[in-house]
């Protein structure tokens, strides 16, 4: 069993992982640290209510287990005890993947971040953009085509479907 390796279970929603890593910090080194989220469902993006932590010696951990086991954050008592296999939800099992890294779970500031890019480029902002663009590169094409006579533009743009979003492309 890997001592350095701790479950912090029963944790309240509210709790973020700036708030463990403060409470764990005074009794050791931190090297390791997995805060699970839901990554499906109805409930993707929020905490699981556990995590892993692992220290860099091994008395580290068996001090903050005795000192925090059973302290109450937000009204409950948090579990804190040696990771090991069994600690692990059996949906978490499977293939040995018992360690998964933190750098491609969602963070806090993740999830703020995206939701409020999501919500300020909606899909039509998304398009209109894009609509901006492309009119703007078929401005420099069309003021360049004066050294074709405008009754020749105008009869071959008129018989195009669509004519005002044709662009003319001139050999080099």
């Amino acid at each position: 069993m890997e001592t350095k390796r701790i479950y912090i279970g029963n944790l309240d929603p509210s709790v973020d992982e700036y708030a463990v890593i403060k409470l764990f910090e005074p009794f050791g080194k931190i090297v390791v640290f997995d805060f699970m989220f839901f990554l499906h469902g109805p409930k993707k993006g929020q905490p699981r209510g556990y995590c892993f932590l692992e220290y860099e010696k091994k008395p580290e951990a068996l001090t903050a287990i005795s000192a925090l086991n059973g302290k109450r954050i937000k009204g409950r008592p948090l579990v804190v005890s040696s990771a090991n296999k069994n600690t692990l939800p059996s949906s978490e099992e499977g293939g040995g993947k018992h360690h998964r890294s933190y750098m491609h779970r969602p963070t806090s500031f993740g999830l703020l971040r995206n939701q409020k890019m999501t919500q300020s480029k909606s899909t039509d902002a998304k398009i209109l953009a894009i609509e901006q663009k492309l009119a703007a590169l078929q401005k420099p094409a069309q003021s360049s085509s004066t050294d074709t006579p405008s009754s020749l533009a105008s009869s071959s743009s008129s018989s195009l479907p669509h004519s005002s979003q044709t662009r003319r492309y001139r050999p080099y």
